[in-house]
């Protein structure tokens, strides 16, 4: 078993509100992970696994989260490809704002 299968099997364990939090906290991090020079490999791999975890959660979340996610993987897939990835990990920090607010995990 792969190690992404491993990380995949303990995360779909979880129920969807959780999941939608481990994404929120994801991309809380790229934020502040982008503020030290060093992390480029670190912000890259959580990247990979945001864009991860929302494939694994969309297909069970109602029509408007799903498109959230979509959305939002959609973008971080073109950070890899863009050199504007500053702007998406700061927009990152925006929609982990947004994914928790949907996933119920707090009150408003």
């Amino acid at each position: 078993m792969s190690n992404l299968e491993i990380i995949k099997k303990r995360f779909l364990k979880e129920d969807l509100t959780k999941r939608l939090g481990g994404i929120a906290s994801n991309l809380g991090r790229l934020k502040s992970f982008s503020q030290v020079p060093n992390n480029k490999k670190a912000i890259s791999d959580l990247i990979e696994e945001s864009k991860f975890f929302i494939e694994w959660t969309a297909p069970e979340a109602s029509l408007h989260i799903q498109e959230e996610l979509v959305n939002i993987q959609l973008q971080l897939a073109l950070c890899g490809l863009s050199k504007e990835k500053e702007e998406i990990v700061h927009s990152a920090d925006k929609w982990a704002e947004k994914i928790l607010g949907l996933s119920g995990l707090i009150k408003k």
